[in-house]
């Protein structure tokens, strides 16, 4: 038995309507995931911001609570050997936390609003601390991958 030409164009019409459909459900599925994608770059965001804070909270809390290292970092004379030692590896840990943020601001981790403030609490540290310049050029040395970094300019100024 043959199909007549009405039977043939109900199907046609029945295919263009599915072939709409689908169409309209893989851009509402597409809206779906841009949603959840933007939503997940959000907290990844979000998540390197409070890890590069937590970073300098830790430092803060040590200078805080250690009061020999307090007197290292504020001594304006000459540090001995073992005091330079303990300035340093507190200023290592310092450029290793600017480095993070260095890194997560130029894979847009963090914002510019919270980048100027890394740079502003880099500036603050190497005004607050008399042997912060020359340990930085130090660790600098150590480091010469990531020593022309931006964050490292503020001590390049004066």
């Amino acid at each position: 038995m043959s199909a007549s030409k009405g039977d043939e164009m109900n199907w046609d019409a029945l295919g263009a309507v599915g072939d709409f459909a689908g169409a309209i459900a893989v851009f509402a599925t597409l809206l779906y995931l841009a949603k959840q994608i933007k939503q997940t770059n959000q907290m990844a965001r979000f998540e390197t911001a409070r890890e590069v804070i937590g970073q300098f909270n830790a430092l803060n809390l040590v200078y805080a609570t250690d009061t020999k290292l307090r007197e290292v970092m504020l001594k304006a004379g000459s540090l001995s050997v073992e005091e330079e030692e303990q300035a340093y590896a507190f200023v290592d840990t310092y450029c290793n936390a600017w480095v993070t943020a260095q890194f997560a601001f130029d894979h847009g981790q963090i914002d510019e609003a919270h980048f100027a403030g890394v740079v502003r609490d880099a500036r603050l540290a190497r005004d607050r601390w008399p042997g912060m310049r020359r340990n930085v050029e130090r660790w600098k040395k150590n480091s010469p991958e990531v020593a022309s970094s931006e964050i490292f300019r503020t001590f390049e100024q004066d």
